[in-house]
C-alpha cells in the first residue's frame, strides 16, 4: 500500500516539474482574464442598467421555487460535453495552444465580469455571499479540470509538433486525461443544477 502511495507521488511530483510552467502560464492568463473582466464591467457597461437587470432576474428567482432542474442540468451537461470535446480536438492541433489561451483567458474574463456585476448589484457582503454560493465549488471543480485537460492538450499539441514520441499513445493517453476530466465537469453540472438553484434561493431570501 505505502509502495503504491509513494509512487502515486512520485508521478504527481514528476508531472508538476514538468509541466508546472504551463500551469503558471494558464492560471496567469486566467487571472489576467478576471482582472480584464473586472475592469471592462467599471469602464465599459452601463452599471446601473446592469446592476438593475440583475436586481429584478434575482428577485424572480427568489420568488420561483419551481426552477426547472432537469432542463438546468441538461443544458449544463451539453455545454460542459462540448468543452471537453473542443480540449480533445485543440490538442491534436498545433494551433490548439493560442486558442486554450484564448478560451481559459475568456473564463476568467466571464467569470470576473459576473462577479464585479453582483457587488454592484448587491453591495460588497450580499454580493459576495451570492457569488460563492452561485459560482465557487462549481467554477472550482471546472478550472482543475480544465486546467488538467489544457495541460495535457498543449503537451500533445507539442509532440505532435517535435514528432518525439509515438503520437498514438500520447492521442489515447490525451483521451483518456479528457474523459476523466469529462466526469469532473458531469459533477459540476450536477452540482449547477441540483445544489445551486435551491441553495441560491434560501441565501437571496435570508439576505432580504
Amino acid at each position: 500500500m505505502n509502495i503504491r502511495i509513494i509512487g502515486k507521488e512520485d508521478a504527481f511530483s514528476k508531472h508538476l516539474k514538468s509541466q508546472g510552467f504551463v500551469y503558471i502560464v494558464l492560471l496567469a492568463v486566467f487571472l489576467i482574464g478576471i482582472l480584464g473582466g473586472t475592469i471592462y464591467y467599471k469602464n465599459v457597461t452601463d452599471e446601473q442598467s446592469m446592476a438593475t437587470y440583475i436586481e429584478n432576474t434575482f428577485s424572480k428567482l427568489a420568488e420561483n421555487a419551481d426552477l426547472d432542474t432537469y432542463e438546468i442540468l441538461k443544458e449544463s451537461i451539453l455545454k460542459n460535453v462540448g468543452i471537453s470535446a473542443l480540449f480533445l480536438i485543440l490538442g491534436a492541433s498545433v494551433i490548439g495552444i493560442p486558442l486554450l489561451l484564448v478560451y481559459i483567458g475568456y473564463r476568467g474574463f466571464t467569470l470576473g465580469f459576473t462577479i464585479s456585476s453582483l457587488i454592484e448589484a448587491f453591495g460588497f457582503v450580499k454580493g459576495n455571499t451570492i457569488s460563492f454560493v452561485m459560482l465557487f465549488f462549481q467554477n472550482s471543480l471546472m478550472l482543475v479540470a480544465m486546467l488538467v485537460a489544457m495541460v495535457s492538450a498543449i503537451k500533445l499539441a507539442v509532440n505532435l509538433l517535435a514528432k518525439h514520441k509515438d503520437m498514438k499513445i500520447e492521442l489515447l493517453r490525451h483521451t483518456i486525461v479528457c474523459a476523466f476530466c469529462m466526469v469532473i465537469f458531469l459533477g459540476a453540472s450536477i452540482l449547477e443544477a441540483v445544489f445551486n438553484g435551491p441553495v441560491l434561493g434560501i441565501v437571496l431570501a435570508k439576505l432580504k
